[in-house]
């Protein structure tokens, strides 16, 4: 039985005299399961925190938060958090709410399990990631993916200033070189028009792949013996400066198979220095649209 709230006062839907709209107005950090698809054809239970904002018209006193927080559970109930929910919550927003302008966060951990590369012994690692559009007068629908990828990097000064000499086989070898573990976040502008079309979908394996190749070496959460070798001797033959992740990360981008997909991107990676109290940080931006 639903209740009579006829006689309960209703303020936030008061009319609002002092000419003031709103820019943003909503829920942060809403907290939900998520089912996932993976590019392997499965599924993966998560959770996650979903921001969704609406602008405010100058006549009306408040937003009905309740509403919401309907949006986010109602889109999620289809099935699977993924780019189409976010473009759904958006529409929801202005259509239901009445707002010109909509935005909507997802953010969540993404696991993968991983096989060490000499062991194949198996462990999981995370990588935080964000789904995230606006609909906005100004710029219309934008839909972006961002994904954080932990890897190892290896100072080229420091190694080349250990260097002793050339083995049988032409390699480099030396007294050492330090290395940090570092971090890549990687934000990309999705094109509309490819949003159904699974030859042109951005998989968040695909943007993380594209970071773990252009690093020293990618990392793993359990390593035998065999596999610390490796990993030691791969970065060491694959020094990279801050800069050089980064240009390497964009040149990916800019190929044709990439340029198709995505309207821009965003690459932040930064080296958290083992022997400074500071992190050694490079930003590259590229594409049409402007990511924040």
């Amino acid at each position: 039985m639903i209740p009579d709230v006829s006689s309960l006062p209703d303020l936030q839907n008061q009319h609002d005299t002092r000419g003031v709209p709103l820019d943003k107005v909503g829920i942060k950090g809403y907290e939900v399961p998520f089912t996932v698809l993976t590019k392997s054809n499965g599924v993966q239970q998560t959770a996650g925190k979903v921001s969704l904002y609406t602008s405010l018209n100058e006549e009306v006193k408040g937003a009905n938060m309740s509403r919401y927080s309907q949006v986010v559970s109602k889109a999620l109930d289809k099935g699977y958090i993924s780019i189409h929910a976010i473009k759904d919550m958006l529409g929801a927003c202005k259509h239901r709410l009445g707002s010109s302008e909509s935005y909507v966060t997802a953010k969540f951990p993404f696991f993968l399990k991983k096989k060490a590369p000499v062991s194949g012994v198996e462990s999981f690692s995370k990588y935080p990631a964000i789904l995230e559009g606006r609909d906005t007068v100004r710029d219309g629908l934008r839909l972006f993916v961002t994904i954080g990828v932990q890897y190892m990097s290896l100072c080229p000064c420091s190694r080349q200033m250990s260097v002793v000499g050339t083995d049988e086989k032409g390699e480099v070898f030396g007294k050492g070189a330090h290395n940090q573990r570092s971090t890549g976040t990687l934000t990309v502008s999705l094109r509309d028009v490819n949003l159904d079309d699974s030859n042109a979908f951005v998989w968040l394996e695909d943007l993380i792949d594209i970071v773990e190749n252009c690093a020293s070496c990618p990392i793993w959460n359990a390593l035998k013996r065999p596999d610390e070798q490796y990993v030691t001797e791969a970065s060491y033959r694959n020094p990279k400066f801050v800069e050089d992740v980064a240009r390497d990360v964009a040149l990916i981008l800019q190929k044709e198979e990439w340029v198709n997909r995505v309207n821009g991107f965003c690459f932040v990676t930064e080296h958290h220095e083992s022997i400074h109290q500071y992190d050694a940080v490079c930003v590259k931006r590229g594409g049409e649209v402007y990511i924040p």
